[in-house]
């Protein structure tokens, strides 16, 4: 997962929240498609939990999902800056062990779904994050090793999401590679290649790992 910035909210949902009976179960289709919108934009294309590709846009392939979840704190149903876009999680599989993202959260008890830890808002919840060369997810910290691999199913193998994180490193490695063929890197190079990722509009799919690695890699060249 990679940092949320906020933008302003759609002019539609101000002005469907001012109406005197508006909720978010009643939210009409236009004012969920605007939504949808612009947190998918805001967000580089990218689920806000497994970074899988979500900019189609369609609402089968992608969901609102509150941050705090409505059962925890109802009042923040339309507070945009309690959105985000995510993936449908596998929702479909009877299993919840192949749900992921939000779709795994909203199966689990209610006094469980709420993160411990983690906060797509708040950087520093995020860097907390590691990964292994295979691709998988996981952190020191257990409250966010548990909202990555209990509420979020990060690792899940039914969706394949630790061989398309590794995936992605290695698509990025061998780049480099072939032009740093006896891998000494430099580190004007990292740090370009960083602040290309970074601020790409449209993100690269699981660019989470992506950043971590190169991060990981300009940290050491400073030692």
């Amino acid at each position: 997962m990679i940092k949320i910035t906020k933008r302003n909210e759609p002019r539609e949902l101000q002005q469907y929240r001012l109406q005197k009976f508006s909720s978010y179960s009643d939210m009409p289709k236009n004012v969920r498609k605007k939504v949808l919108e612009s947190l998918i934009a805001e967000q580089g294309g990218l689920c806000a939990y497994c970074m899988c590709r979500i900019s189609d846009g369609e609402e089968n392939n992608v969901t609102i999902e509150h941050c705090e979840p409505q059962s925890v704190s109802p009042k923040k149903s339309l507070n945009y800056n309690n959105m985000v876009a995510v993936c449908n999680g596998n929702r479909e599989d009877h299993s919840n062990e192949n749900k992921t993202c939000d779709a795994r959260r909203g199966c689990l008890p209610i006094k469980e779904q709420a993160f411990k830890f983690i906060d797509v808002f708040d950087e520093k919840t995020l860097e907390v994050i590691e990964y292994k060369s295979d691709g998988t997810i996981f952190s020191n910290n257990l409250d966010a090793n548990e909202d990555l691999n209990y509420r979020l199913n990060l690792n899940c193998e039914a969706r394949q999401l630790i061989e398309n994180r590794r995936a992605a490193l290695e698509k990025v490695q061998e780049d480099i590679y072939k032009t740093y063929t006896n891998k000494t890197i430099d580190e004007k190079h990292l740090k370009n290649r960083l602040t290309e990722i970074l601020n790409n509009k449209e993100k690269i799919p699981f660019c989470g790992i992506l950043i971590w690695w190169l991060k990981k890699k300009i940290r050491n060249k400073k030692h």
